[in-house]
């Protein structure tokens, strides 16, 4: 097909990709720069919270989803400005911006650690977060997968405005559809954050970490139901050329908003009752000049292994030595230690 009859055909079409692109390219490069901006501002956490403690789930998911989006953006941002390319190249460079899905996902499951975290990790919870999360996020993926395939790409009839030039136009309902089962997800769990929210509260009301715990929850639930109903509205409401610019700030907030919320109940966690494990020595000295060593463990639950799936364990050491001798530290990984 040559270019004058792609420009025939597809005149209108072009017009609205070359407006799509650079619309989301201003929201996308925005949203980097959100990003590398939370980033800087919360490194020096991440380091202090997350880098030194042992991989478990929730360190694994965190990493996932805080460095993702690090790898995808750049190369949104260079397909809405990429060279002239063959429609071949065209689609493969195409594929890395409908992994954006992957990112959203993986917030979602922070989300559901969270609601089961707050469940008190009853069984039939898991089961229904275990069910109706492999649900979305399956569905999810098909929809993408389905969209992804169907893309098709032809020379571009102006290379010098765009390099890439979709002929495919009636697949978006695809996306809207996954960012509906998204938005219908959001809502669920906001609904079980903030009744399970409700009971921790009344029963712990005291307690400072659950006060965080409730509050951030709340407020960053409620926030990301705002945002998908918002990119949910923006794509079924506004012409087909702004239909998906609102998609990449919505994952980058997701991302922000996902990361801060594991960032801030371990830092409150670490000052209001440590992070994994408090361990206490002590050291005596008996009348008689001999001693003996022994060990008490035990080990209870708190708001904070609900969140990172860990134990705390406390240790108590008696040895012969000089009347009683604490010190206290502070580290990442074991919150308090008593030495």
């Amino acid at each position: 097909m040559t270019s004058a009859s792609l420009v025939g055909q597809y005149s209108k079409q072009f017009e609205a990709q070359v407006f799509s692109s650079r619309y989301t390219n201003y929201f996308a490069v925005a949203s980097l720069t959100v990003l590398i901006a939370d980033y800087l501002q919360t490194v020096d956490l991440e380091i202090a919270l997350i880098w030194p403690t042992r991989l478990n789930l929730v360190k694994l998911v965190y990493y996932i989803n805080r460095y993702l989006p690090f790898v995808f953006l750049p190369v949104i941002i260079f397909y809405n400005v990429a060279p002239p390319l063959s429609p071949k190249a065209c689609k493969i460079l195409f594929s890395v911006p409908c992994r954006i899905a992957c990112c959203l996902l993986v917030s979602e499951v922070i989300l559901y650690i969270r609601v089961y975290a707050l469940s008190g990790k009853t069984r039939p919870m898991v089961i229904f977060l275990a069910l109706h999360g492999s649900a979305i996020i399956v569905a999810c993926l098909i929809l993408f997968a389905w969209y992804q395939a169907l893309g098709r790409f032809a020379p571009s009839p102006y290379p010098e405005i765009a390099g890439c030039f979709g002929v495919s136009s009636a697949n978006g309902k695809f996306v809207l559809a996954c960012f509906s089962l998204l938005l219908y997800n959001g809502i669920v769990t906001t609904g079980l954050c903030i009744w399970f929210g409700l009971k921790m509260y009344w029963i712990s009301r005291d307690s400072a970490l659950v006060k965080i715990f409730y509050r951030d929850g709340t407020f960053y639930f409620v926030m990301l139901v705002v945002l998908s109903l918002t990119n949910g509205l923006v794509a079924l409401l506004a012409p087909a050329k702004y239909r998906f610019m609102m998609a990449i700030p919505q994952e980058v907030m997701h991302n922000v908003i996902s990361s801060r919320m594991i960032l801030h109940i371990r830092e409150h966690a670490r000052v209001d009752m440590g992070f994994t494990s408090l361990t206490i020595d002590l050291q005596f000295e008996d009348e008689s000049g001999s001693g003996q060593e022994v060990n008490v463990g035990s080990s209870f639950k708190s708001v904070t292994d609900d969140v990172e799936l860990d134990s705390v364990t406390r240790t108590a050491d008696v040895t012969p030595g000089v009347s009683v001798m604490s010190k206290y530290s502070s580290s990442g990984d074991s919150g308090i230690h008593c030495v």
